[in-house]
């Protein structure tokens, strides 16, 4: 049957231009049948030329002055992998495009040190791999900003994950300072520094790259070694240094970079009002469709919208023919995986039909008002600590520890009550006495 592992090992890649009824042929129909929104807003963001003046440097000895270096030869990027493993700590971004592939498509790597800022074209005849093992080194520390996407290709083309990141928006979280905050708001706080005209969605696979990419692409690692000097002085005095570390640290460990198809986020309206059936169907297509997505170079969206999976999920369908009646199911992937979307839901339908889960919430009263007493004292103690409740928990892991901790079950699962979580919240994870 075609199910996951037949779709994901049918050997078809990236550069193959199957039949229009084979599987690998639905992303060249579904990958640009709608104007990205990418082309629109690099036009309005090149509307008004190139002659627009980038905001001036920050005068500061950690912070690069000058002009990027374009790296597009192998010797020049060997050179600067030995520059940087020097340093012994860097600032590291990329610009990617992820709306029309699987993985998403890294244009620009950004690098810098007080020495210089450097861009590295991963689109020029270059290898590389030396570049991904200093991403792993963990004897050079990467300073990032929110960067799990950028980091991404480290563990997928070299199997080991990313080494000694210091990210500096988890880090502010640590730090006293609002969580989470964009890389903007938080060089301006702590530098006084204007990182200029943003570009967001912008055509980063265009050569040459216009002077306005190119003055983004350097703001955005410029000020990372100096914005990591600041924060490191800020969880010093705090005494958070460490567990910032520690947070960076399980961010960024292997695990995190694992894809689960059931742990992406799934945006569908009536969830609460399947059956069964309707549940295991609707978990058989999610992990089928993440495996499709692969074969096809498609993000899992593109592919299948949530809600047309839910929709599969809802009908049941028991032949090709069905699928007709399924709003929103692109042609392609109908004509191409019709009977493997059926199938699915037929062996999904044989199995064991997954237990019903016993919802985590308060039952009455009191026991609203403890729960909310035990978040509202998380709260106050980190507050007290200068950590950003955001940065370690949230309410719904919360929730689960108080509706565990109430039945005597154990917690040791929970992120919250284990390890320097535990030791952090301390007395404020003990459960308010139950109201009256």
């Amino acid at each position: 049957m075609p199910g996951d592992e037949a779709v994901v090992s049918s050997g078809i890649t990236r550069g193959d231009r199957p039949p229009d009824d084979a599987p690998g042929s639905v992303g060249r129909s579904l990958r640009y049948a709608k104007k990205s929104r990418r082309q629109k807003q690099d036009a309005d963001s090149h509307a008004d030329g190139d002659g627009v003046l980038p905001p001036p440097i920050v005068d500061h000895e950690l912070v690069y002055d000058g002009s990027p270096a374009l790296i597009e030869t192998q010797p020049a990027l060997d050179e600067l992998i030995d520059t940087l493993r020097s340093a012994r700590t860097f600032g590291y971004d990329s610009e990617f495009i992820g709306e029309h592939t699987y993985h998403p498509e890294v244009c620009v790597i950004q690098v810098a040190t007080a020495a210089g800022v450097w861009l590295i074209d991963p689109l020029a005849d270059i290898d590389l791999t030396g570049f991904w093992g200093l991403i792993a080194d963990t004897s050079v520390v990467k300073i990032v900003h929110a960067g799990m996407q950028d980091l991404e290709p480290c563990p997928r083309l070299i199997d080991h994950p990313p080494g000694a990141v210091f990210d500096t928006q988890l880090a502010a979280g640590f730090a006293g300072l609002p969580y989470p905050a964009s890389l903007d708001k938080l060089v301006d706080g702590l530098t006084g520094a204007d990182l200029g005209h943003g570009l967001k969605f912008s055509n980063w696979n265009r050569r040459p790259l216009t002077p306005l990419q190119l003055a983004y692409a350097a703001n955005d690692v410029r000020y990372l070694p100096l914005l990591h000097d600041r924060l490191v002085e800020r969880l010093l005095d705090m005494g958070n240094l460490t567990r910032a570390e520690w947070a960076c640290d399980e961010a960024f460990a292997a695990e995190a970079f694992v894809i689960d198809p059931l742990a992406r986020r799934f945006h569908g309206k009536g969830l609460s009002r399947l059956d069964a059936r309707q549940t295991a169907a609707l978990r058989a297509l999610r992990v089928w469709r993440e495996g499709a997505a692969k074969v096809e170079d498609l993000p899992p969206r593109t592919l299948l919208p949530d809600w047309v999976v839910l929709a599969l999920a809802e009908a049941l369908p028991t032949d090709p023919g069905a699928l007709k009646a399924v709003k929103g199911l692109p042609q392609p992937v109908q004509r191409v995986y019709g009977e493997a979307l059926v199938e699915e839901v037929a062996e999904a339908l044989s199995g064991p039909m997954p237990k019903p889960s016993k919802p985590m919430r308060p039952k009455s009263q009191p026991e609203k008002d403890q729960l909310g007493a035990l978040w509202r004292g998380i709260n106050a103690h980190c507050a007290k600590e200068g950590v950003a409740t955001q940065a370690i928990t949230n309410k719904a892991e919360v929730t689960k520890y108080w509706w565990l901790t109430r039945r005597g079950k154990p917690t040791d699962d929970l992120p919250l009550a284990t390890g320097w979580r535990a030791e952090l919240l301390g007395p404020a994870l003990t459960l308010p006495q139950l109201p009256a």
